[in-house]
């Protein structure tokens, strides 16, 4: 009995360790906290992969947009659609307000704003196996 007690927990820790190697950048990538978020418009998040539920779809469907333009399939999620490696919405204009030494001279704006995916709405805050935390990627963390 002892022995199988030993295997099964060893088992067990072998796979929690490997969960951990292969979720930790993910784990590494948010942090808890910051009520004062204010968006900087570096573009950082527009290059992040989106998800995009029915409800988004339709929203950008009735602005004009063909879905075969902004959405891609992959398995059975749909998928904002990148160009230049940064989501077909966004635009660079007016001149960028972020951290000092910045290479990027422009600001990047939505062009559907308005009418963005959820997921982009809620942004930067992300929900990591059931915890509510920030993405400490988007610069406005970092400053």
């Amino acid at each position: 009995m002892y022995v199988e007690t030993a295997k099964l927990f060893i088992i067990i820790v072998i796979t929690v360790v490997t969960l951990y190697l292969l979720l930790k950048r993910e784990i590494e990538c948010i942090r808890l906290g910051k009520k004062d978020f204010k968006c900087r418009k570096c573009g950082v998040c527009c290059s992040f992969l989106i998800f995009l539920n029915r409800a988004d779809i339709e929203r950008i469907l009735k602005l004009g947009y063909k879905e075969k333009d902004f959405s891609k399939k992959i398995l059975w999620f749909n998928i904002l659609r990148k160009k230049d490696d940064a989501c077909v919405f966004a635009k660079e204009e007016g001149t960028y307000n972020g951290n000092k030494g910045s290479e990027r001279a422009k600001e990047i704006v939505c062009k559907i704003y308005e009418n963005r995916p959820q997921t982009c709405r809620k942004y930067p805050s992300l929900r990591f196996f059931g915890i509510k935390a920030n993405d400490n990627r988007c610069r406005s963390f970092n400053e």
